[in-house]
């Protein structure tokens, strides 16, 4: 019906948020935050994925260890959220670590109620893309990030095998960790090296024709965000 017929035409839900005031978008944001985390809790608990007894017995069984575990867990996220601010800083964009961390516990919340280990990273993505500032770049920056902690780890893990070589060794089934790990490394450090020299540059710099012109713009720019970071190692 019209507004001619004396009817008002129902209002889209899109419209109605729009129509709204800054501090009433908010409280409706944090409520629907709110039912979706509660959702997410109900559906874990209701599938037995979450057991309210065995964690309140954990609670009462050894609360010191649980403090411990939860300080232990909170300053490996800050740090986390260091990482990426630091990567975010060399590119240039001004994002507070606050909001770093925010958008670091986002990408936990999905990488634990998402199926498989990258939508937290999907996640993060969005948000920074959605900043509308230097897109190519900040995007960049998550994924990196990713690559980082699993360089890292990657070295930790070949340190503490060959500090353990002997051991790794004496026995068949853990061999191929002793072989495996500093090899996977060294090849990677290889592959961070190779990356940015000279051929590989002018490689990415070369004009392309035809379709490959969108992709080799795309690849261009995710390679110029990277060697921003030969300046802030």
């Amino acid at each position: 019906m019209s507004a001619r017929e004396g009817k008002i035409p129902p209002l889209h839900p899109t419209e109605i948020i729009s129509g709204m005031a800054p501090e009433n978008k908010k409280r409706l944001l944090l409520a629907l935050k709110i039912l979706v985390a509660a959702g997410v809790i109900g559906v874990l608990a209701g599938s037995g994925q979450l057991d309210f007894k065995r964690v309140a017995q954990a609670f009462q069984d050894g609360p010191g260890w649980i403090a411990m575990a939860a300080v232990c867990l909170l300053v490996g996220i800050c740090v986390t959220a260091l990482r990426w601010y630091l990567l975010l800083k060399a590119q240039e964009l001004h994002i507070t670590y606050w909001n770093a961390l925010r958008l670091t516990f986002v990408g936990i919340f999905f990488n634990t109620f998402m199926p498989g280990g990258t939508g937290g990273d999907l996640a993060k993505a969005y948000y920074v893309w959605d900043s509308g500032s230097k897109r190519t770049a900040a995007v960049t920056t998550v994924f990196l990030d990713r690559v980082v902690g699993l360089y890292a780890m990657l070295g930790l893990a070949s340190v503490m095998a060959l500090l353990q070589a002997k051991v790794l060794w004496s026995m068949a089934a853990t061999r191929p960790v002793l072989l495996c790990v500093p090899t996977g490394f060294i090849f990677g450090t290889v592959v961070i090296a190779v990356a940015f020299a000279p051929p590989i540059r002018r490689m990415f710099a070369a004009e392309r024709k035809g379709m490959l012109i969108r992709l080799a713009l795309i690849s261009n720019r995710v390679y110029d965000a990277l060697l921003l970071y030969r300046g802030s190692k």
